[in-house]
């Protein structure tokens, strides 16, 4: 997940990372990725869906690790101060939008976070990529970090 920006998305934000701390302690590895995918705009028929898939029983070893994913991320927010120090380049970069499966987040959710994110850092190049979604094409990705990294 990105940091969140905005009042209702850091709220939204600690209230996740409260749940998913709950979950976690009692062991509820479905609860705990229920939590995680309706936080990233997941629609409740596609997380039905997912929980009948093949790919389910494979989440749910991997779902401890969301605790270290909401540790990384704190209160939500981005760490301004922090960001602020990092002098060096960075490449700041986002699809063009929503990804189809986070259907539900509001707005730019994603975009917003890396928009705030470029703004603190001092040397950050903010990118958009023109197409896209959750799994970029090589093809697409490729020369936009050769072109980055060559400059």
């Amino acid at each position: 997940m990105p940091y969140a920006v905005g009042a209702d998305a850091i709220a939204a934000w600690q209230e996740y990372a409260a749940a998913l701390r709950e979950a976690l302690a009692r062991d509820d590895r479905d609860q705990a990725l229920e939590l995680f995918m309706r936080l990233a705009g997941t629609p409740p028929e596609v997380l039905e869906q997912v929980k009948g898939s093949a790919y389910w029983p494979g989440m749910r070893e991997l779902a401890p690790s969301l605790a270290y994913d909401a540790a990384c991320l704190g209160d939500g927010p981005p760490p301004a101060d922090r960001l602020g120090g990092i002098g060096q380049p960075a490449l700041v970069m986002t699809g063009p939008g929503a990804d189809a499966a986070m259907q539900e987040l509001a707005g730019d959710f994603i975009g917003s976070s890396a928009d705030a994110i470029a703004a603190a850092m001092p040397a950050a190049e903010r990118h958009r990529l023109a197409a896209g979604g959750h799994m970029v094409d090589p093809a697409i990705l490729g020369p936009v970090l050769t072109d980055w990294f060559s400059a």
